[in-house]
């Protein structure tokens, strides 16, 4: 089960040499270093590609639209009605931590 803490830490590593993703059948955070790729835990050429969703990435302007297709794709019914009130309406961003 992802946790929130696990979300907040996936938002705080994302940078512009880093996005943050999430493996729905793993259930694992994997990060995508654009400068270290050694320390990369998921690349685009991975088999799972079917199974994982982008959580955050620096450049992508639409950080609502991520965060809402994030919530979407969860599997656990508590955490995802959780989350969808967290997300809905002005100040968003701040009731997500």
């Amino acid at each position: 089960m992802l946790k929130i803490s696990e979300v907040i830490i996936a938002l705080e590593m994302t940078n512009m040499e880093q996005s943050t993703y999430y493996n729905k059948k793993t259930k694992e955070v994997l990060y995508q270093s654009d400068i270290n790729p050694e320390l990369s835990t998921y690349t685009e050429d991975d088999d799972y590609n079917d199974e994982v969703i982008l959580m955050f990435n620096f450049f992508v302007k639409n950080d609502y639209k991520i965060m809402e297709n994030f919530v979407d794709s969860l599997d656990n019914n508590n955490i995802k009605e959780e989350l969808i009130r967290k997300i809905q309406g002005k100040g968003c961003f701040a009731r997500f931590n």
